[in-house]
């Protein structure tokens, strides 16, 4: 009915994990309510490690490369994105990380690692030395505080 809306999935943490866990459900196999063709969105913070290679390689396929818009987004020492340990069990992120190594706040350096599962270049350059605060703390907002605030910018010079 309305062919350019685009479905989105989001969490942060667990909700992250969930997020992606729902897309492949929406998407795959014969329990598939909406056309991996049409425009899907996958778009986590600080998502931990999902499941093994072969699951991210799925996950990977789910949308045709010219399309895949899945992104995990992670700060600096957040210790979630590296949960569980790659080598227990061979988990492996899907593919495309964009990686703050700073700060999170307007204009700050980002790395992007496209179309690799363990991209070296952007979070796993981090081997030691996690950080808690890292976790939930996402775009200069603790995320729990800005959640259960609902979701308003408190430093905004306008009435929402």
């Amino acid at each position: 009915m309305y062919p350019h809306y685009e479905l989105w999935f989001t969490g942060h943490s667990l909700g992250g994990a969930l997020a992606a866990l729902a897309m492949a459900e929406v998407s795959s196999g014969s329990t598939a309510i909406w056309n991996p063709q049409r425009r899907m969105r996958l778009i986590t913070f600080g998502q931990p490690r999902v499941g093994d290679e072969d699951w991210a390689n799925a996950m990977d396929s789910l949308l045709p490369e010219s399309q895949n818009r899945t992104y995990r987004v992670t700060h600096k020492r957040d210790v979630v994105p590296h949960l569980p340990p790659h080598n227990y069990k061979n988990y492996t992120h899907h593919v495309n990380e964009v990686w703050y190594p700073k700060d999170m706040d307007d204009g700050a350096d980002y790395v992007t690692c496209e179309g690799e599962n363990e991209p070296a270049a952007c979070a796993a350059t981090i081997s030691h030395f996690y950080s808690v605060h890292d976790h939930t703390y996402y775009f200069e907002r603790e995320v729990d505080d800005f959640g259960v605030a609902g979701c308003v910018d408190d430093d905004s010079d306008t009435d929402t």
